[in-house]
């Protein structure tokens, strides 16, 4: 029985990397702008995004750039840059208002106890929300956190698609290694009324603050916004789990009631965060280290995608996969992600903000648009067992393999029960004739493969 292990294993593998590549979507993969995170398009202009990136003074700005022919960046400007009526300092987290007139960002207090080290995206300390008319022309703050304490910090503001409220995320404690909850600080979700006011200024009304604990338990939580209806926000948090590192994605309504986990914990309790919605709402993508090891027992970070009822699950993006063709030779951690109107494509953070923060100078980090018809219901043609056929099987001396689609570019590799790789090629036409007489007696897979699906087809080579 030990003896067959080995077999058994293989076999295994074998219709584990089936499953996998029947799964894999097709997509186009084009880095628009390196060192860039924070990711938004514009839902109102298909051309238009906006990103932080690190400018000449060490200090982090927000910048605006058309996606041009090829999702190639073109007409990059800097959106904060000498503005006199800005603080000055880091500037994080661009979101487009509805109504075409503002962006919104954090900014970090022009004065503050400390250094400047944890004002940068994704920490936050000693930020206020401020929005900018579109032009440039004016800007005004939203909020005024404490300029002292150790945890006067916010992260994650977005409008809401009707632009009348705005949500963020406010640190409430700060971080204390020795309880498991608050390792990253305790952070809850708020949400205020915003008032466009032509008069006095854009402003939110401070006293209808909606301040949400989700689960009613003090944690890390970190939200993304509404879903595009305006029903649910959509939300990371370890409430109901042991720490930040096992953080799950969940919706909510928005008052904070009828929480739902979207994402399961039964692979020994993957990593997910920054999650965000198709522009019609039937999708969620999110980035887990979920099955992946380059680099570390568990690895970077790819997006997964499922539908807006937590059914189909799937990996989506496979920047940890070391044989992916866009593999760069890193271990890639995925943040912030943002679709374009179309629903078509999306642009996000590879590299993660950790990586950028630490060296933005040498960082891996870039934004990259993904494109792909998963998510307009446009099903790309795929390999499947169905419409592809071998013959004789079992074979003496050939094989013929009849393929019923209309693929082109497909290649083939022959291997043993071992793994071993014994032959491989590329078909030419839709029935090919593989010559096998080399081979002895015995079990062989043939892999069939394009650019984004793959099936492996068992043949047996048998003579008398």
């Amino acid at each position: 029985m030990l003896k067959c292990l080995p077999i058994l294993f293989i076999l295994f593998l074998f219709s584990e990397i089936q499953t996998a590549s029947a799964q894999r979507p097709n997509i186009t993969v084009t880095k628009f702008r390196d060192s860039a995170e924070s990711s938004a398009w514009c839902q109102y202009d298909s051309t238009l995004v906006a990103y932080n990136l690190l400018q000449p003074n060490g200090y982090w700005g927000i910048y605006l750039a058309n996606v041009g022919p090829g999702n190639t960046m073109i007409n990059e400007r800097c959106f904060t840059c000498g503005q006199p009526f800005l603080p000055g300092k880091n500037y994080a987290n661009p979101a487009f208002s509805p109504n075409k007139r503002y962006i919104l960002f954090m900014a970090e207090k022009a004065i503050h106890s400390g250094t400047s080290a944890n004002s940068i995206p994704g920490i936050g300390m000693y930020n206020d929300l401020w929005v900018m008319k579109m032009d440039g022309s004016k800007a005004w703050r939203l909020t005024t956190l404490p300029s002292t304490g150790s945890h006067s910090a916010m992260i994650e503001p977005y409008f809401s698609p009707d632009g009348k409220e705005i949500q963020w995320d406010e640190m409430t404690d700060s971080v204390n290694i020795f309880v498991s909850k608050q390792n990253f600080g305790y952070w809850v979700v708020k949400i205020a009324p915003f008032i466009d006011d032509t008069v006095n200024g854009p402003h939110i009304d401070s006293t209808h603050v909606r301040v949400i604990t989700p689960g009613g338990t003090q944690a890390f939580n970190e939200s993304y916004g509404w879903s595009p209806d305006g029903s649910k926000i959509l939300f990371a948090s370890c409430y109901n789990q042991f720490w930040p590192l096992d953080d799950q994605i969940y919706t909510m309504d928005t008052m904070g009631n009828n929480i739902q986990q979207m994402t399961s914990t039964a692979h020994s309790y993957p990593y997910t965060e920054h999650a965000f919605y198709s522009t019609d709402g039937k999708h969620i993508l999110w980035m887990t280290n979920l099955y992946n090891t380059v680099g570390s027992s568990k690895g970077g970070d790819d997006w997964w995608s499922m539908n807006s009822d937590t059914t189909n699950q799937i990996r989506f993006t496979y920047f940890n996969d070391t044989l992916c063709s866009y593999w760069t030779g890193n271990t890639h951690i995925n943040g912030h992600g943002s679709f374009a109107p179309n629903n078509k494509k999306f642009i996000g953070d590879v590299g993660g903000s950790a990586a950028v923060q630490s060296d933005p100078a040498n960082s891996i980090g870039a934004s990259y648009i993904i494109t792909s018809d998963y998510f307009t219901g446009i099903t790309p043609v795929t390999l499947n067992t169905d419409n592809c056929n071998i013959y004789p099987n079992p074979t003496n001396s050939s094989i013929t393999v009849s393929i019923n689609t209309g693929l082109d570019n497909l290649h083939y590799t022959i291997y043993n029960l071992l793994g071993s790789k014994l032959a491989e090629g590329q078909f030419k036409g839709k029935t090919y004739t593989i010559d096998v007489s080399s081979l002895s007696n015995g079990v062989y897979f043939l892999k069939i493969y394009n650019s984004n699906s793959s099936i492996n087809k068992k043949f047996v080579v048998e003579r008398k």
